[in-house]
């Protein structure tokens, strides 16, 4: 169970750096101030991964 939780924060912070990385390379100033301004990133980042891959298709 432990092992479990510890993999899931692991790969959440995995992703979460990820997405931020693309979002500054590739997506709009104020998406990025949006994920980082709010504190329950978890589905921020998740709304703002959404929106840069609009943003990369257009």
């Amino acid at each position: 169970m432990v092992a479990c939780v510890a993999l899931t924060h692991y790969v959440h912070a995995a992703l979460s750096y990820l997405i931020d990385t693309l979002c500054n390379e590739m997506c709009n100033n104020s998406a990025r101030k949006k994920a980082m301004n709010v504190t329950n990133t978890g589905s921020t980042n998740m709304r703002v991964a959404i929106r840069c891959n609009k943003a990369l298709r257009a």
